[in-house]
């Protein structure tokens, strides 16, 4: 039987001849290609799950922020004397540029045996009712932005203080000076936020039905406030804003 030139092989010769270079290089390529897929997929997984955690932390400070001054603002009332029941915003401070964060100070609603228990011990123990001022059932609160010290960080804090009642306060004030600036005890002052780079409120003004920057009421007590607007911007471990409002009634009057 002549034999041809051409030397064949069988299939099972070619099977054990195994991969050539070219082979191994273009296997090597498809492997790489899925691999980098699925490390490309599973990182964009990662980040969009870092992302989520991220907005949901932030967005549920932003919510416990917005409702813990929301409550302040629904338990006052103006109707009172210009000392017991009052809302002054001071010079704020301007934490970056475009933003500021509003300092304003307010009697909001409490319990007058409540806020006796939360006092400090010292000064609870040496609370005599007959030297003290008679306690309203209003509690001052002040928010404001404190810059970083030794022993506190910088954020937004939250000012609690005993309101005296009117007939006390008119008696121990300075004349001139307003319910705001005047020397009451300190119940606590609390860290609220880190996170807080504006927070910047609005007032409506029934009374010229135009919305305002500032407002005070002990200096002009005629004017009448029907809403509170509240821009808060916090700032995420990426550096990233977000802007949060929110619109407070006052059913004061």
């Amino acid at each position: 039987m002549p034999h041809s030139s051409r030397q064949r092989y069988s299939s099972r010769q070619l099977r054990q001849r195994g991969f050539t270079l070219l082979e191994l290089v273009i296997a090597m390529a498809c492997v790489g290609l899925v691999a980098g897929g699925i490390a490309l997929s599973i990182t964009t997984c990662i980040n969009v799950w870092n992302r989520s955690a991220e907005s949901a932390e932030i967005q549920q400070e932003a919510r416990a922020l917005l409702e813990m001054i929301s409550r302040d603002l629904r338990g006052l009332y103006l109707g009172l004397d210009q000392r017991t029941g009052y809302l002054v915003e001071m010079e704020g401070v301007q934490v970056e540029r475009g933003s500021r964060v509003d300092t304003f100070e307010l009697s909001t609603h409490g319990y007058a045996p409540e806020r006796f228990a939360l006092l400090p011990d010292d000064m609870r123990q040496s609370w005599d009712p007959a030297a003290r001022p008679p306690l309203t059932d209003y509690v001052a609160v002040r928010y404001e932005w404190r810059e970083e010290t030794s022993d506190q960080p910088a954020g937004l804090y939250r000012v609690t203080s005993a309101v005296p009642s009117s007939e006390a306060a008119a008696e121990g004030a300075p004349e001139g000076e307003g319910a705001a600036s005047e020397d009451i005890a300190v119940i606590s002052r609390q860290l609220i936020s880190t996170s807080v780079v504006g927070l910047e409120l609005s007032y409506y003004d029934a009374t010229d039905e135009t919305w305002v920057d500032a407002w005070d009421s002990t200096a002009d007590p005629n004017r009448v406030l029907l809403d509170v607007s509240v821009k808060l911007t916090l700032r995420d471990a990426r550096g990233r804003n977000h802007v949060f409002r929110t619109t407070v009634p006052i059913s004061s009057y």
